[in-house]
């Protein structure tokens, strides 16, 4: 499997700064110095785009990342708050489990619950690996079989989960 990634520096201040960029084939860095001034905000955005593929050269998937992030800086990076907003919203909406009286087993929950949408969100029929993206090794990560945390919705139903 083949992973590129691309990122962008968006720096929003009216101090004083420079930008660099150090690019090896080992290593790429970007170093900002800001003059900053006492009540003078700064804010820095920094936007990633990741692509993966088992069949498309490296080239390819840095061109995509670069038009992924090309089209956020013409769509505004609200707008893909927003989409990531909305789609958090209608995951939890369908998928949360609420445990009433115990608030360590609700946080816990949660907490699994969320490391399965970030699993699945983009799975791509590969199915979901059992330590989701919490890990490279099983040390205190869950581990479910799949059956349990890709149960059928209408099977909850039936049972009255929620």
């Amino acid at each position: 499997m083949t992973v590129a990634v691309v990122a962008d520096h968006v720096i929003e201040t009216d101090n004083d700064y420079s930008a660099r960029q150090l690019v090896e084939p080992d290593i790429a860095k970007n170093v900002f110095r800001v003059q900053a001034r006492a009540g003078v905000p700064i804010r820095i955005t920094k936007l990633v785009s990741y692509h993966t593929s088992r069949g498309v050269p490296a080239r390819e998937l840095v061109d995509r990342c670069r038009r992924t992030l090309d089209r956020v800086a013409v769509e505004g990076v609200e707008r893909q708050f927003d989409r990531q907003a909305g789609w958090l919203e209608r995951f939890w909406s369908r998928s949360d489990v609420l445990i009433e009286g115990h608030d360590d087993l609700q946080q816990a929950t949660r907490w699994c619950l969320f490391q399965l949408a970030q699993a699945a969100a983009r799975a791509d029929g590969l199915g979901i690996p059992a330590k989701g993206v919490s890990g490279s090794g099983y040390s205190g990560h869950y581990f479910w079989d799949t059956e349990i945390y890709v149960l059928p919705s209408s099977a909850t139903r039936r049972r009255g989960w929620r």
